[in-house]
């Protein structure tokens, strides 16, 4: 399982180290602009502060409390997965998501081809192999769905916020 779990994360952090190193060599044609770097900035500060306030809390409810709801990784992942997408709809809110001159397109896809693909594979952990609880917590069955959520829901901000701009560009 864990030999599984890493190669899979060896491959994933493989891909996305491929991808870092194209989107460098095209970095000078697609830059960010002052105006969304400010507001990057911005929302980095917020998903890290995000991320120390559900940290804080969560370790306050398990070692004051006794109040454990998750395994200790399946936490740690909510918590990121929280952060991002924090980061995420606030760039996407101040349109510092996508570079200046790129396209959302592919970006909605790629989202899209993922959430399902994830809230899929959480709903067969949750109701077909029923896998998700252990000793009445959640466990790292559920992080598929987890990952499916927050991806979700940054589509119902980017698409709705990509329709809204592209029908006000073409008024003006």
């Amino acid at each position: 399982f864990f030999l599984g779990f890493a190669v899979g994360l060896f491959a994933v952090a493989a891909i996305c180290l491929l991808i870092a190193f194209i989107a460098k060599s095209n970095q000078k044609e697609n830059c960010y602009d002052e105006r969304q770097k400010y507001f990057r900035s911005k929302a980095i500060q917020a998903a890290y502060a995000v991320l120390v306030v559900y940290l804080i809390l969560y370790g306050m409810l398990n070692s004051v409390y006794g109040i454990q709801w998750f395994d200790n990784f399946t936490g740690s992942f909510i918590g990121i997965c929280l952060s991002i997408t924090v980061f995420a709809v606030i760039c996407i809110l101040n349109d510092a998501y996508v570079k200046f001159q790129e396209k959302p397109g592919q970006t909605i896809i790629l989202f899209a081809f993922l959430s399902i693909v994830n809230l899929g594979l959480g709903f067969v952990n949750v109701f077909v192999r029923k896998t998700c609880y252990t000793n009445g917590q959640l466990n790292f069955d559920c992080i598929n769905l987890v990952a499916g959520i927050a991806l979700l829901i940054i589509l119902v901000v980017f698409i709705p916020k990509q329709l809204i701009d592209k029908r006000n560009s073409t008024a003006e």
